[in-house]
C-alpha cells in the first residue's frame, strides 16, 4: 500500500523593516539607512519606511539619535515641520505598526524647533543702550545664524483658551527666558505687578500713578517696528488673563501715565480699577537676569546672561518651527508608535496626532510656545511621558463620538505634566480633555497658575491622579475643571489626590462670575 505523500510548505520569516538616523552623523545622500550607514534625517527616513509598506508583524522601526533640526533639502536650517504624517505613513495593524524610537544605546533622540545661536555671536551691548549694564547682543541677521530669514513671529492677545502667541522664544540650557518686563519677576518665582489706577476707557485708556507711572513714560521708546509694548493683565476678574498692545503711553500732568492700546487687543472684559498688569517686550526693562528682548527691525537679539556669564557650552535655542511632528490637514495616520523621543523648542506644538492606534511612550515634550502633545482619535494611547515648560497647555486628548456615545478607547496614564501656561495664564490646563470613555489615570499634574485639567464629555474615567499646586495665581477655578454642557455626563473621579490647591499670589478682583453677570 502506497502511503499518502505528505508535503509541509515552510514559509520563509521575513526580517523587520529597521531603519536608522543619526540627526548628528548621518547622511541622506550616501547613507543606507542600515545601523553602520545611517541617514540623517526623519524624513529621508520616512521615505523608506514607506517604500517597506505594508510590513507584517512587529511591523517598520526607525531608530533615531543625536540632535534633529528642521532642514530643507539642502541641508540648510529651515522652520518647516520635521515630520509631517499621513495615512500613507501607517502600520499595517495594530501588531505591526511603524515605529519611531530612541536608538538602543545611543545618543539621546531630540527632535529640536530651534535654531543654536553660537557663543561667538555675543558681543557686549554698546553704551547708550537702553538695557542694563551686562547684557549682551547677538546679530540674528549675520552668517552662520541669520534666522530673520524665518520671521520672528508676533505676540497675541490670547485669553479664555485662546492661545494666539506666535513670537520666537530664546530658551538657554534648556530653561525658557523671559521676555524684558516690569514688575520683574521675584526671586521666589512669584510674579509682581502694577494696578490700575483710573479707567478713561474700558477698552481702550487707563491711568496708572506712582513709580510705574514714571517707568511707563519711557515704555513706546523702548521698542522697535514690529516689536511695540504690551500689557499682559488680568484685566476685570482674577480669573481671565489676556495681552493687549500699547499704542501710546502720555502724562497727564498730574503724576500719572496714561496708557492707550490698540482697539483690535481689547482686554478680555474689560479694564476695571485695581485690575493687575505688567509691561512686556521692553528694551528697557531688561535689567536681571534671563530677560531678553527682540530688537525685530534691526534683527539684534539682547539677552542678560546669569552670573558666571556665558560659555560656549551653554545651548542658547531660539523657536523657528511651528511643529515638530504633525498629522497633515485631513489626514489620519493609523498603527504607529513614538518611544523614547524628545520634542523641544517648537512655537507651536511638539506632537500633533490625528490617530487611531497610536501610542506615545517614555516621550518628553517641552519648551513649546504652545502646547507639548494634541492628540485627537481612538485608542490611542500616552503613558510613562513628560511634558512640562509649555506657553499655554501642556496636552489635549480627544476622541470618541458624544452623539452616539461611542467610546473613544483612549489612555493618558502615568504621565507627568508641570510648569505649564508659561504665557496664557488661565483656562490652558495640564491636560485637556474632550469626547467619550478615556481613561486618565495615575497621571500628575503640578505647577500651574490656573486649571490641572479642563475639558468636556462623557463617561471619561479620573484615576489615582495627583493634582499638585495649582491655581497659585488665579481665583473662582478648580484643580479639575468642567461646566457649561448637560452633556458633560457620567465622568467618574476616583482615589485623586488634591495638594497646595490655593492662590499664592495676591489676587485683586477676586469676583465670581454671577456678580457681574446682570
Amino acid at each position: 500500500m502506497k502511503l499518502p505523500l505528505t508535503v509541509i510548505l515552510v514559509g520563509l520569516s521575513q526580517a523587520a523593516p529597521t531603519f536608522y538616523v543619526d540627526c548628528s552623523h548621518g547622511s541622506d545622500t550616501t547613507g543606507t539607512g542600515s545601523q553602520g550607514s545611517p541617514y540623517a534625517s526623519l524624513a529621508r527616513a520616512q521615505q523608506s519606511v514607506r517604500s517597506s509598506l505594508p510590513a507584517p508583524p512587529p511591523g517598520v522601526t526607525v531608530y533615531i539619535q543625536g540632535d534633529c533640526f528642521s532642514r530643507d533639502a539642502a541641508g540648510d536650517f529651515s522652520n518647516s515641520t520635521m515630520l509631517t504624517l499621513g495615512a500613507a505613513d501607517s502600520g499595517s495593524s495594530a501588531d505591526a505598526p511603524v515605529t519611531w524610537a530612541a536608538w538602543p544605546g545611543g545618543a539621546p533622540a531630540r527632535l529640536l524647533g530651534g535654531v543654536t545661536v553660537p557663543h561667538s555671536a555675543w558681543y557686549p551691548a554698546p553704551a547708550g543702550s537702553p538695557a542694563a549694564v551686562g547684557t549682551l547682543v547677538a546679530d540674528l541677521s549675520a552668517g552662520g545664524i541669520n534666522v530673520a530669514r524665518f520671521g520672528f513671529g508676533a505676540l497675541g492677545a490670547g485669553g479664555l483658551g485662546s492661545c494666539t502667541d506666535t513670537a520666537m522664544e530664546l530658551f538657554v540650557d534648556g530653561t525658557p527666558q523671559v521676555l524684558a518686563r516690569y514688575p520683574n519677576i521675584a526671586p521666589d518665582g512669584t510674579w509682581q505687578w502694577i494696578e490700575i489706577n483710573l479707567v478713561e476707557n474700558k477698552e481702550t485708556e487707563y491711568l496708572i500713578n506712582g513709580t510705574a507711572a514714571a517707568r511707563a513714560l519711557t515704555w513706546p521708546n523702548a521698542t522697535s517696528p514690529g516689536a511695540s509694548a504690551w500689557a499682559h493683565g488680568y484685566w476685570s476678574f482674577d480669573w481671565a488673563d489676556s495681552y493687549v498692545e500699547i499704542s501710546d503711553v502720555s502724562s497727564d500732568g498730574l503724576g500719572n501715565a496714561i496708557i492707550n492700546v490698540e482697539p483690535d487687543t481689547p482686554p478680555v472684559y474689560g479694564f476695571l480699577p485695581k485690575a493687575r498688569f505688567y509691561g512686556v517686550n521692553i528694551l528697557s526693562e531688561l535689567d536681571v537676569a534671563g530677560e531678553y528682548f527682540i530688537d525685530v527691525a534691526a534683527s539684534l537679539l539682547y539677552w542678560m546672561p546669569p552670573q558666571g556669564g556665558l560659555t560656549p557650552s551653554t545651548e542658547v535655542m531660539l523657536s523657528v518651527v511651528e511643529a515638530l511632528v504633525a498629522t497633515a490637514p485631513g489626514e489620519t495616520v493609523s498603527n504607529v508608535s513614538f518611544v523614547g523621543l524628545g520634542f523641544f523648542f517648537s512655537r507651536g506644538v511638539g506632537l500633533q496626532l490625528t490617530a487611531t492606534h497610536a501610542t506615545i511612550s517614555a516621550c518628553t515634550s517641552a519648551l513649546h510656545g504652545h502646547s507639548g502633545m494634541d492628540l485627537d482619535g481612538t485608542s490611542l494611547l500616552l503613558r510613562d511621558s513628560i511634558v512640562y515648560g509649555t506657553g499655554c497647555h501642556a496636552t489635549s486628548v480627544s476622541g470618541g463620538d458624544l452623539a452616539t456615545l461611542t467610546p473613544s478607547g483612549n489612555a493618558v496614564i502615568n504621565n507627568t505634566v508641570h510648569s505649564f501656561a508659561r504665557i496664557t495664564r488661565t483656562y490652558e490646563p495640564g491636560i485637556g480633555f474632550g469626547g467619550v470613555g478615556g481613561l486618565y489615570a495615575n497621571n500628575t499634574i503640578s505647577n500651574g497658575p490656573h486649571t490641572g485639567v479642563t475639558g468636556g464629555g462623557a463617561l471619561n474615567q479620573f484615576v489615582g491622579n495627583v493634582f499638585d499646586s495649582l491655581l497659585f495665581e488665579a481665583s473662582d477655578a478648580g484643580a479639575f475643571y468642567v461646566g457649561y454642557s448637560w452633556t458633560n455626563r457620567g465622568n467618574v473621579l476616583r482615589n485623586n489626590t488634591f495638594r497646595r490647591i490655593r492662590a499664592t499670589e495676591k489676587t485683586f478682583l477676586g469676583y465670581p462670575r454671577c456678580v457681574h453677570a446682570r
